[in-house]
Formats: C-alpha cells, structure tokens, sequence
C-alpha cells in the first residue's frame, strides 16, 4: 500500500458511512449494513475493501491482485458486501460511484472480475440505488438485490438482464438459490421463493418484520430471522411455517445450520441453539461485556468445519468463539474499530472484517484465536 492509498482510506471510508446512512430504512428507522465483506474459495480470500477488490492468499495476508489496480487513476468507487465466486471462475463484487461536479449522482454497479487475475469481464449499472448485500449464483445466472427494491437476474458469462422482480421495499438481502429457487429476503416483510430462470413468485412468506438476512436451509426447511423479534422455520417448498420463536429483540444477520442444530444471534448479542425439527432452545448464551452491557451484534454467526465451535463477530469489533455443545465462550479477541459481517471459515483460520481501526481484516487460528496476520501490515500503516 502506498502513502496516498493509506491517506485515502480514511476518506474512503468517511464517504461509505456517510452513504449508508442516508440509506432510509424501516421497522423503526432500520439503516443499512453493508460494510466490507469476505469470502473464501478455491484456496482465496477475496475482500471488498473499500477502495478496491482484493485477492488474497489466505495462509500469509499477501494481495494476490487487486482491482482497479490504481485507485488514483481509475477510480471505481467504493467496494463492499461479501463477493461471490462462481464454479467457473469469476468473481462478483458490489460497488457504488459517487460522481463529481455541481450535483453528485451516484451509480451503483455490480463488477464481474477474473477470479485468477482481477480482469474486468463486464459490469452492470441498471440499479438505481445502493447494493447493500451481496449477490449468488446458480450456474449460468448471478441474482442480487438492491435497495431501489428490485431483485435482479442478470447472465454470468456477458451481464446481460435476465428478468427483474420488484418487491414493495429495500432488498438487504443476499439470495439463497437452490436448484431451481432462488429464496430472498425484502423489507418489505415478505419472504419471496422465485423462479431461477424467470423471476416469476412460488411463494411469498409474509409477517410483521422485515426479512434482511439470508435464510439458512437444512432438509427442505428454510431458517431465518426478523425485525419483529421472531425466528422462523418455513417449509422450503410450500412456503408454510413449520414453526417460530419469540425472541426480545431483532433478528438482522443469517443463521447457519449443523445437523439438527440451527443457530442465530440477535442485535443485542444473544446466541440461540435450536433444535431444527421443534424449535426448542437448546442453549442460550447472552454475550455481554465487562461491565455487564449487551453486545452489539449486527452480523450473523459462523460455524467451523468440525461443527463444534460457533464464530460470532460484535458491532465492538471482538471476535468470539462458542461451543456449539453448550455456548460456553471458548475465546474472545478484541480489536480496534467495529466489527459488522459474517465472519468467514476456513480450514484452521477465522477470518474477520473490520472497518474504524488500523487493521481491516485478520485471520485468527480456529483453536485458540491467535493473531495469524492482520492487513495491512503494522510496517504498511503510517
């Protein structure tokens, strides 16, 4: 990273907060979330780091490539959202350019990169507003949702517009497709199963809170969370629920399912196992901090590769670690500045992403959460 990178990162990010929150929401004045985000595949990390996309080897930290390559001479706005890769090799980032002169405009574009070199393959800018999550694929089609209300579907190989479904509200949501459904949440407070191929509605789950996260699925069953304080299980192919759980608070990030165990996290830090054919609570853990407070949490959990330890990341930037068997917190790693997506997997490591401090991702071994490497590096920083 060079001097004026580092310079501008602060301004970067100056300008993402201040985006998001101009992004009006609902359910008693909800704001969007979408901060930087990761994901893992093939043996790469790939991040949306603000300024750019960024490739990198997940054992060292070390930037395998990054697009656009300078920032100063071909801006491509502010990157963030997990990406998605797809079986063929292509990577699909989110990103929004804000453009100069008497009257800014901003222009949303969804980027289709070679997973292997970073090479730009196409870009789409038919959205009107902010992309706040990020997209899925399924085979030949990439699907994401924008806040101007509309889910679109758009051609892996060139980013042509397939179909576009209009719901009555902001789309904060990143789809879950399975075969041939594509499962995505709205604010609108509906829960909407469409059709891959044509966009067309199987079903819509409707109740009082607004669906921002992306549903869990184990043995025909959707999992999911909302802001009326409430965690359903819906049948995945009717759309009927199977049952629900009154919970205190909202339900904002996604919950992730192991074996007959779902679990999910509410915004006030508290872990709930339930047991996936009953919806009984298991255990309840409530992550609290020294003085007693509850821990803001705004992402959804992470669960390790053997299944036996949950990974939560909180708004204060910790990072916790959790027995799936009982919720005892195993270790938590705090860290400068906040903490506001999904944790992401691997192997051995954990890895987090993290904007208002020095470091914007680290990675922390499964076991015991030691520090493996942070980026950028504390030489890089000035």
């Amino acid at each position: 990273m060079n001097r004026a990178t580092t310079k501008r990162w602060p301004i970067a990010l100056a300008m993402l907060v201040a985006l998001l929150l101009a992004t009006s929401g609902c359910a008693g004045g909800a704001r969007a979330a979408s901060w930087t985000g990761l994901t893992i595949a093939s043996d790469t990390l790939y991040a949306a780091d603000l300024e750019q996309a960024r490739a990198m080897d997940p054992n060292s930290g070390a930037t395998l490539w990054t697009f656009p390559g300078n920032t100063q001479d071909d801006n491509q706005g502010l990157f963030y959202a997990a990406p998605a890769v797809s079986d063929e090799g292509r990577v699909f980032f989110a990103s929004q350019i804000t453009t100069g002169g008497f009257i800014s405009q901003r222009r949303s574009m969804v980027w289709a990169l070679d997973a292997d070199s970073g090479q730009e393959l196409w870009r789409f800018d038919g959205a009107t507003d902010l992309f706040v999550e990020g997209g899925a694929v399924s085979g030949d089609t990439f699907i994401i949702g924008n806040s101007d209300g509309n889910v679109y579907a758009l051609d892996v190989e060139n980013g042509s517009l397939r179909w576009t479904f209009e719901t009555g509200h902001h789309v904060w949501s990143t789809p879950l497709i399975l075969s041939d459904t594509a499962y995505v949440g709205s604010m609108d407070r509906h829960l909407y199963a469409l059709d891959v191929g044509t966009g067309d509605v199987k079903w819509a789950f409707e109740r009082k809170g607004a669906f921002a996260s992306t549903p869990a699925w184990r043995d025909g069953t959707l999992y999911i969370g909302a802001f009326n304080d409430t965690f359903y299980a819906i049948n995945a192919q009717e759309g009927t629920e199977r049952w629900h759980f009154e919970g205190e608070d909202w339900f904002w990030g996604g919950a992730v399912v192991d074996s007959d165990t779902v679990y999910a996290v509410d915004v006030k830090g508290r872990v709930y196992a339930f047991d996936t054919e009953s919806g009984n609570v298991r255990w309840q853990k409530d992550l609290v901090t020294d003085r007693g407070q509850p821990v803001p949490v705004r992402a959804g959990p992470a669960i390790s590769a053997d299944g036996s330890q949950l990974f939560v990341t909180a708004e204060t930037g910790s990072l916790y670690a959790l027995a799936t068997t009982d919720g005892f917190v195993n270790w938590s790693r705090a860290a400068q500045g906040q903490g506001l997506s999904t944790p992401v997997v691997g192997d051995s490591l954990v890895y987090q992403s993290l904007i208002l401090g020095d470091a914007r991702i680290r990675a922390l071994q499964v076991e015991e959460g030691r520090e493996v490497w942070v980026f950028p590096p504390p030489e890089e920083e000035n």
